[in-house]
């Protein structure tokens, strides 16, 4: 009983004191919406996009108006020591986006665990790799880009992470990714496109990093291939051509994917296996003149169709493999699968990945946009 009184007196004691910490006022912090970071010759340069809490709704601004703070160090830390020199303090609670420039692509994982140890940053901020300089991306439209930068860059994540034409490219993922034995890191890559009021952000594709390093650029339709190879969701749009029994170029809508991926060693090289069946739709009127296409019409873009989704799987982990590189995780299947095989070349898997031998298999089913199966 007479502990318990004592904790109650403390407790009491406590409270009055809770005014007398420390606290920071909305107008000493500088809120960073967005981040970006260049490097060449030892030095950091930090740009970033603050929240201008002067600009009230009233002005035309209002929510959207921002200022665009730069800085350098030879270190992130001192690169964030000078821009606090205006005797604000740094915000990054309310981070949404954070660039990587081109020239700053070797030093991605230092950056990253920079912005992961402070306190404030949200493991859900989205980073981007920039094609060029990451503070041309917050610079766009000389700082009078609407949407902000940090607001324009996130819709047009989202919206290809919905449409599963990216991948989660959150900084939880990110470290995630590096820091797991048999995976790589997959970041989008973004550009400024158009000139002074009419630029904007745009997707250009994705870097895939090995071991924390740069290994290869993707285009926008490969990194497509590479959310729908690895959710099975997604859309892909392909025009057949040159199909003896249909006159003209027919599009088809792909919607739905199944795939099934394992990996295995054959005389100690990986062999990668890919199966896929795929659903789409094709175009209204492909057979005399009905929504009912002809069965030999149809089974021709089928075959087609697999043959064109089987070229593209192929070119891509071709590509992958050819710089040892492997975002759609094979080396974790073969650990799952094969846990005895894996811990003997886990330390060789990205040399190996480039003598890999490729099974792809894909079948894919049509029918016909008004529904009804062809």
């Amino acid at each position: 009983m007479k502990k318990v009184l004592k904790l109650m007196i403390c407790f009491c004691l406590i409270i009055p004191c809770c005014g007398c910490l420390p606290t920071t006022q909305l107008e000493e912090r500088a809120i960073v919406q967005a981040a970006a970071v260049d490097y060449s010759e030892e030095e950091y340069r930090l740009t970033l996009q603050i929240f201008d809490a002067g600009s009230g709704a009233e002005n035309a601004g209002g929510s959207e108006a921002y200022l665009v703070w730069e800085s350098s160090g030879t270190t992130l830390t001192q690169a964030f020591a000078q821009a606090a020199q205006n005797g604000k303090e740094i915000y990054l609670g309310s981070c949404q986006i954070l660039a990587v420039g081109q020239g700053s692509r070797d030093q991605l994982l230092t950056i990253l665990e920079y912005f992961n140890s402070r306190p404030q940053t949200r493991a859900t901020m989205m980073v981007v790799c920039a094609d060029g300089s990451a503070a041309e991306l917050l610079k766009i439209a000389q700082g009078k880009c609407k949407p902000t930068p940090a607001d324009a860059a996130e819709q047009e994540l989202k919206l290809a992470e919905e449409n599963k034409r990216l991948l989660p490219c959150r900084l939880k993922d990110i470290l995630a990714a590096m820091e797991t034995e048999g995976r790589d890191g997959i970041l989008p890559l973004m550009a400024t496109t158009g000139q002074e009021e009419k630029a904007r952000l745009s997707l250009m594709g994705s870097v895939v990093f090995c071991g924390g390093v740069p290994a290869v650029e993707l285009t926008v339709q490969e990194t497509a291939v590479l959310g729908w190879s690895l959710w099975g969701q997604g859309n892909i749009l392909l025009n057949i051509d040159s199909v003896p029994t249909v006159q003209g170029s027919t599009p088809i809508l792909l919607e739905h994917f199944s795939p099934r991926l394992s990996a295995e060693l054959e005389d100690g090289l990986p062999c990668l296996n890919f199966t896929l069946k795929t659903k789409g739709r094709i175009s209204e009127g492909v057979g005399n003149g009905t929504d009912q296409p002809d069965p030999k019409q149809l089974a021709t873009l089928q075959t087609a169709a697999a043959a064109q989704m089987a070229a593209q799987l192929q070119d891509l982990l071709a590509k992958l493999c050819a710089v040892g590189s492997d975002p759609l995780r094979f080396g974790e299947r073969l650990q799952r699968s094969h846990p005895s095989e894996w811990n003997s070349t886990k330390e060789n898997w990205s040399d190996l990945l480039t003598q890999a031998k490729l099974n792809i298999t894909v079948q894919c089913e049509l029918t016909a946009f008004s529904g009804k199966k062809a």
